[in-house]
């Protein structure tokens, strides 16, 4: 059985490799000898808007595998299932063995599962993912994902809302899953992604908010994930999320920063 998970980068950072993980570089950035996303039937130069999405379009069109994995070089799912401390700051053997990124540990774990994400995660002010994405994003965005969604998969309805409406979802893109499940997932984001690319116009967006899909596909994980949950026997495992944090100092500043921007936003002084 073939496992393969790719850890996706944009920048200079340590490169986490075994035989089982391996570094991709997504967009523009080019990193050594590094696998990039710009070869074969490639959406890379589309990376500014759909940000590690560049990478799944990549693996699913170019590489064969039996479980595909998708992990960011600072969030990694814990293998472990002990109450480690999720945040590391130096790459080590020890960081390895410590969260039990080892191939032969996370090949075992994937025979007991067809899909494994991160912990369900939930607002906590208990804002809806809707009310969530109006607050952070332009909601006309969601608005028109939700309708091509509806259109395109009108058996997908209900859990959509259900989702939607709920507090609780899927974030950051990482997944690990099942050939057949994996093909199935990228072939319906895509389908309404690309959809959805054709009805917005974000050329007047902040870097930020340009990377609009990304935030989509966020949200349509977790609707269709909800719906396998509804509509088969999927074996689905969560597990908690690992941050890389360069050092200690530059964690808690970014920290400041976010909780800083929140601030002022909610007081109306900062804008998106």
């Amino acid at each position: 059985m073939k496992t393969k998970i790719f850890i996706c980068y944009y920048k200079i950072a340590p490169i986490i490799e075994n035989s089982i993980f391996i570094p991709i570089s997504l967009g523009k950035v080019s990193l050594g000898n590094m696998l990039s996303d710009k070869t074969g039937d490639s959406i890379s130069s589309k990376n500014p808007s759909f940000c590690e999405l560049t990478a799944h379009y990549w693996v699913w069109k170019n590489v064969k595998a039996d479980f595909y994995g998708f992990f960011h070089y600072r969030r990694l799912l814990d293998f472990s299932s002990q109450n480690h401390l999720k945040i590391f700051h130096k790459l080590s053997p020890r960081i390895f063995q410590k969260y039990c990124w080892d191939p032969k540990i996370i090949a075992q774990f994937c025979k007991t599962a067809d899909i494994i994400l991160p912990l369900l995660k939930k607002d906590k002010k208990n804002l809806s993912l809707y009310e969530y994405y109006k607050k952070e994003h332009h909601i006309k965005d969601l608005d028109i994902t939700l309708k091509v969604l509806k259109e395109k998969y009108p058996d997908m309805a209900q859990a959509a809302d259900d989702v939607i409406n709920g507090t609780k979802g899927y974030f950051a893109n990482i997944f690990i899953m099942r050939q057949n499940y994996f093909k199935d997932y990228e072939k319906w984001l895509f389908d309404i992604l690309f959809e959805v690319e054709k009805q917005i116009d974000i050329s007047n967006y902040t870097p930020y908010q340009r990377r609009v899909f990304g935030f989509l596909a966020e949200r349509l994980e977790s609707i269709y994930i909800e719906y396998l949950k509804r509509t088969t026997q999927a074996r689905i495992v969560e597990l908690p999320l690992v941050f890389w944090e360069e050092n200690a100092k530059k964690y808690y500043q970014q920290k400041f920063k976010f909780f800083k921007r929140r601030f002022f936003r909610l007081i109306g002084l900062y804008h998106d």
